[in-house]
């Protein structure tokens, strides 16, 4: 009887630890995945850049891929959305629709359109925070530009 009882114990203890594991893990990645709603995302932007200084992807490389969660202009004239799943959309000249899988690698954003076998490497020169009176703009600027864009921009309060 008694070792059931330590048995008893024993398993309770660890099924514990468990949900104490589990339950921090998610709330980690809470933590991270809240940057996709804009005012978060800004914050976060703000909290982890200084204005004017020029970053590099190895700088951060996760604090790039969390940010770039979500809906991003890309200049002149497209908007690309980054989904946490590694899907994402793009729609240039206000027209054309492509879809495809995206990913951080070394030193830029990993692309695929749909259809496609490799990843193209777009090649990230630098991101910058930038504030003019009381809009603040970080932008993702290419080491070439595309014909959907040379940089990524995302304008906040």
């Amino acid at each position: 009887m008694k070792k059931f009882i330590k048995t008893n114990i024993i398993i309770q203890i660890v099924f514990f630890l468990i949900i104490i594991f589990v339950n921090y893990s998610l709330a980690e990645d809470n933590k991270e995945n809240e940057v996709n709603n804009i005012n978060k995302k800004a914050e976060y932007i703000k909290q982890n850049c200084k204005i004017g200084k020029k970053y590099f992807l190895k700088d951060n490389k996760k604090f790039i891929k969390n940010v770039l969660i979500g809906e991003w202009a890309a200049l002149p004239h497209s908007k690309i959305n980054f989904l946490e799943s590694g899907k994402f959309t793009l729609i240039y000249q206000m027209k054309n629709k492509l879809e495809g899988e995206w990913d951080v690698g070394k030193n830029c954003i990993l692309i695929k359109f749909k259809d496609e076998k490799k990843y193209n490497c777009i090649e990230i020169e630098y991101y910058i925070l930038s504030n003019y009176d009381s809009t603040y703009i970080f932008e993702v600027v290419f080491k070439n530009d595309y014909y959907w864009g040379g940089e990524l921009y995302l304008e906040f309060n």
